[in-house]
């Protein structure tokens, strides 16, 4: 993490420094760039890759499984899931906004990216027999929507990646606390090793569920309307002169459809492996049953603010965001 993220900071750092050298200024209201020459294309891949280090995006995602599975839960519920994503995407959006005027080109590349990202990183999911790791590439794989959102360059598309951010941080902590209460009770968040919890720890199963739907992208959840809203800002895309671009449009609405999909099947294979099915022979002297309120009370408010964010989208969150 501290390679990554640190080693970042100092390109972006570079970046920051390249502006100045061409503005004389550091204010960012008074800075507008265009993208037309080597050294301004360079001073804002920099200032982005800082920011795609942060949020997670690949290839500078490797930090959040590992940080996921080893660090304590309230870490990792407060960092690679929620804040870090909030402060790299609102970066690369700052950027991408107000301080460089964006090209077709770079847009593109950010469409890639997103896209790039939302499938590897779903691919890799499915794969984990560790509940927090397999969240972790999670983590990474929505990231991906959030920067095709900004990467379309068109209002709805840019509101949905933002918008997708503020989801992200609910739901996303939601999950790994929901993995602390698994993991507090039974003493493991290996898969092979959990089942049948449902009955046992309710309100964590049904938190758990809510926010799987959510991250999945099933109506009437917060993560549907705001992956709705990138998926329309991708298709604005398609209506565009340029073979080119509406091809790569056509491509990264596929991937982020698939992306989802697979999400879905990724979050039902957690859901029964770790509160349906036949409990496993767990080698825990815990008793089986919730946990203190104090730890399911977090979890059922995030729980409700995803059903409040998806059936009221327009009257709460993006009318006040």
């Amino acid at each position: 993490t501290f390679i990554i993220v640190g080693g970042s900071d100092a390109l972006m750092l570079l970046g920051i420094g390249i502006i100045y050298y061409i503005t004389g200024s550091f204010q960012m209201d008074s800075i507008r760039l265009e993208l037309n020459n080597g050294l301004i294309v360079f001073s804002y891949i920099c200032i982005a890759i800082a920011a795609f280090a942060k949020a997670g995006a690949m290839p500078f995602h490797s930090w959040i499984p590992d940080c996921a599975k080893d660090a304590p839960v309230p870490v990792v519920a407060y960092l690679p899931a929620s804040l870090d994503k909030l402060l790299g995407i609102y970066l690369l959006a700052r950027i991408s906004l107000d301080l460089f005027v964006m090209n077709q080109a770079m847009n593109i590349l950010l469409m890639l990216v997103g896209a790039f990202t939302i499938i590897a990183a779903v691919m890799m999911a499915l794969v984990q027999h560790n509940m927090k790791r397999l969240l972790g590439y999670h983590a990474v794989s929505q990231v991906g929507y959030m920067v095709l959102g900004i990467g379309t360059g068109n209002p709805i598309g840019i509101a949905g990646g933002i918008f997708h951010m503020l989801n992200h941080a609910v739901y996303k902590s939601c999950l790994f606390l929901d993995a602390g209460n698994v993991e507090q009770k039974t003493g493991t968040t290996e898969l092979d090793r959990l089942g049948g919890l449902s009955k046992a720890m309710p309100l964590t199963y049904i938190s758990a569920l809510i926010a799987s739907l959510s991250i999945s992208g099933i109506p009437p959840f917060n993560g549907f309307f705001s992956k709705w809203m990138v998926y329309q800002g991708v298709i604005e895309q398609l209506q565009n002169s340029n073979f080119t671009v509406r091809a790569i449009s056509a491509l990264c609405l596929i991937v982020a459809i698939f992306g989802s999909g697979l999400t879905l099947a990724s979050f039902m294979k957690l859901l029964h492996a770790t509160f349906l099915g036949q409990p496993a022979n767990r080698q825990t002297g815990k008793p089986a049953n919730d946990v203190s309120w104090t730890m399911w009370l977090p979890c059922i408010i995030l729980a409700i603010i995803c059903v409040i964010f998806g059936v009221f989208a327009n009257q709460i969150p993006l009318k006040i965001f």
